[in-house]
């Protein structure tokens, strides 16, 4: 619930900034932070509107049913096994998007959108422990002991995301870095 909150969160300062950005193109926005960090150049591109909406309303409106599903399981309700696999399913879309939008981030934008990344953030977590949970709960059809080395390792695999994402941040934008540290 606290990780889908900090996306809605991002979600909805990332469409406050779209709409400013409509109302005077030339607004200074709260997320065009330095040459590096930027949302501006993105959000009315194509690759900010992929389902022909705003990504935002898209991860507000995912992120608002996780935040619903999360207030359910912790007053107790057992979800029935369809709803783990709707969300095992959404979840990996979750990571898929974050691959791509890192991607085009790093090689079409040559920015990194700070409401996006906390975004980015968030998401990992929420899918590795959704993946860790279901398959717990037995609803992926995995072996016993598979199911429970994917819940125990499902921080390690979050983490290695994040390691991932580290190392492809610094690689691709070293010379920024560089930059702007002197």
């Amino acid at each position: 619930m606290i990780g889908s909150l900090i996306g809605i969160g991002a979600c909805w300062e990332l469409i406050a900034s779209q709409i400013s950005q409509l109302r005077e193109p030339d607004a200074a926005l709260v997320c065009d932070v330095s040459p590096l960090v930027s949302c501006g150049d993105s959000l009315n591109a194509w690759q900010g509107n992929l389902l022909g909406v705003p990504n935002s309303f898209v991860g507000a409106m995912a992120f608002a049913l996780l935040t619903l599903i999360g207030m359910l399981l912790a007053t107790g309700v057992r979800l029935p096994r369809w709803v783990w696999w709707g969300l095992v399913a959404g979840t990996v879309c979750g990571i898929g998007f974050v691959a791509w939008f890192l991607t085009v981030s790093v090689l079409t934008f040559g920015k990194l959108c700070p409401f996006c990344t906390l975004i980015w953030l968030v998401t990992i977590p929420i899918a590795t422990n959704t993946w860790g949970r279901a398959a717990a709960g037995g609803h992926l059809g995995l072996p016993r002991a598979a199911s429970r080395r994917l819940l125990a390792g499902r921080w390690w695999i979050a983490g290695a995301m994040y390691a991932v994402i580290a190392v492809i941040v610094l690689v691709a934008f070293w010379d920024g870095w560089v930059a702007m540290l002197r």
